[in-house]
């Protein structure tokens, strides 16, 4: 069996499994590792050995030297008794304890020091023989040991593998019950709009032309350069022929796109998402981790002309459109010119912001429909090799502005989750915590 084969297999991987896997240099290189382990325990036990036996050499020298120094004081004081020399005298006092100390010694080299050594020798000895007898099986030890990396690889390849697999498994269940739910959300939210446009009064054309114009007075007086919307790389052939449309004509239509939001916590489906000036960094950077770079490769800012904002049906929200708030409240109300200097409220929190950027940075105008091509002004990415990887796919200018896809220069006070707060059906807002 081959290693890819092995790692699609359940097989435990024992040395016999293992072994074939390995090519004749990676056997010979194993073979000579385990020569050279066996023969360092080899020489590390037989070092062992060559020291106590030197130990003992050296016992059996100084037992000699003892010998020698007995006999010579024995000598002596044969001399002594023969020359008359007194037993009490100093001299002879000396060679008395001379012959004690060297005695001694004797005794202990003869009844300690050298059994001692030779018991040690023995013990060692019968350990070099247990441990020889064991040899092959610490070098079947030894080489589980080398195989280590190979199992280990093909462990985490299984693993990889198996995890894959459950990816993807989980992703489409994941993927069917979001979708399930975005339907029944869709439907909940499709029958409260329906009521609430129901109970709502009318607009006149007459009153919308006005509504509009005042919109455009606003937008102009406040030098708006750009509506922002972000959107994949992958995504941008698609807009390039079709314009920016919303997810639920996109679903109908089954074009060929990226969706970045499958259960979408607003219930917008056919509302296209867009901020004022600068992009909705805090849902950019959670969109930017969530999804694989394989899958959007890369991020693009669409700067759109500002008309859109009087021009298409539009509705201005003071914070994301996810918020509970804007769930049940669609009608006439949030496309007001009220709601619209919302946006751009709480002189308290703008701090020195310019008159275009909205005190929000999560503020979001929602679309409706679609935004045609004509509208989309320019491109911008972050990096060069994204701009060229877009050289004719869209029929609009591309530069790289990395300053599109950093925070706010303000995002200190929006930090932990903060965001402006809508009352429902109230044309003000207050200060809240989303968490």
């Amino acid at each position: 069996m081959d290693k890819e084969n092995l790692i699609n297999s359940e097989e435990a991987l024992s040395t016999r499994v293992l072994l074939p896997l390995l090519t004749a240099s990676e056997r010979e290189k194993l073979q000579t590792k385990l020569t050279e382990w066996s023969i360092a325990r080899e020489r590390a036990r037989y070092e062992k050995l060559a020291e106590l036996e030197s130990e003992k050499q050296g016992l059996l020298r100084d037992l000699d030297a003892t010998y020698d120094g007995i006999h010579e004081n024995d000598n002596w004081m044969q001399e002594a008794r023969r020359l008359g020399i007194k037993q009490g005298s100093r001299e002879a006092q000396l060679h008395y304890d001379l012959a004690d100390k060297l005695y001694t010694r004797q005794r202990h080299l003869q009844q300690t020091q050298i059994p001692e050594i030779d018991g040690e020798i023995d013990v060692l000895i019968r350990e070099i023989e247990r441990e020889e007898a064991l040899e092959p099986s610490i070098r079947a030890k030894d080489l589980e040991r080398l195989l280590i990396p190979l199992r280990e690889n093909i462990e985490s390849s299984r693993r990889k593998r198996r995890s894959a697999e459950a990816a993807v498994l989980i992703a489409k269940r994941r993927e069917e019950e979001a979708l399930r739910l975005a339907e029944e959300i869709e439907e909940s939210h499709r029958l409260a709009t329906e009521f609430w446009l129901s109970v709502q009064p009318k607009l006149d054309p007459e009153a919308i032309r006005l509504r509009s114009e005042k919109i455009q007075v606003n937008v102009e007086s406040r030098n708006i350069p750009y509506v922002i919307h972000f959107t994949p790389i992958a995504n941008i052939a698609s807009i390039a022929q079709h314009g920016l449309l919303s997810t639920a004509t996109l679903h109908k239509e089954d074009f060929d796109h990226l969706r970045t939001d499958h259960l979408r916590d607003d219930g917008w489906h056919d509302w296209i998402s867009t901020s004022i000036t600068f992009p909705n960094y805090k849902m950019l950077f959670r969109k930017k981790n969530d999804i694989p770079l394989n899958e959007t490769r890369g991020w693009a800012i669409l700067r759109i002309e500002p008309r859109v904002l009087w021009e298409l049906n539009c509705k201005f929200m003071i914070t994301n459109a996810a918020n509970s708030s804007y769930w049940f409240y669609r009608g006439d109300e949030q496309s007001s010119v009220d709601s619209f200097e919302l946006m751009f409220s709480h002189p308290e929190d703008r701090h020195s912001l310019p008159d275009c950027f909205t005190t929000d940075p999560q503020a979001e105008v929602m679309i409706e429909h679609t935004i045609p091509l004509e509208y989309i002004s320019d491109v911008v990415v972050e990096t060069e090799s994204i701009a060229e990887s877009l050289t004719g796919k869209i029929d609009k200018p591309i530069s790289v502005e990395r300053s599109y896809f950093a925070p706010r220069f303000d995002y200190e006070t929006w930090k932990g989750g903060r965001r402006l707060q809508p009352h429902s059906g109230a044309h003000n807002a207050h200060i809240g915590a989303q968490f």
